[in-house]
């Protein structure tokens, strides 16, 4: 998962009537998952 993900997610967010400001914090909130995650 990269930037490509990010990209495609962004897309589809953005065909549903998501606004940029979901976008991020979709990205914040996978990051935080991802951080969380390599703690366990």
């Amino acid at each position: 998962m990269g930037v490509s993900y990010v990209s495609a997610h962004e897309e589809s967010v953005l065909k549903h009537g998501g606004t940029e400001q979901r976008i991020f914090d979709a990205v914040r909130f996978t990051a935080v998952m991802k951080g969380l995650v390599s703690l366990i």
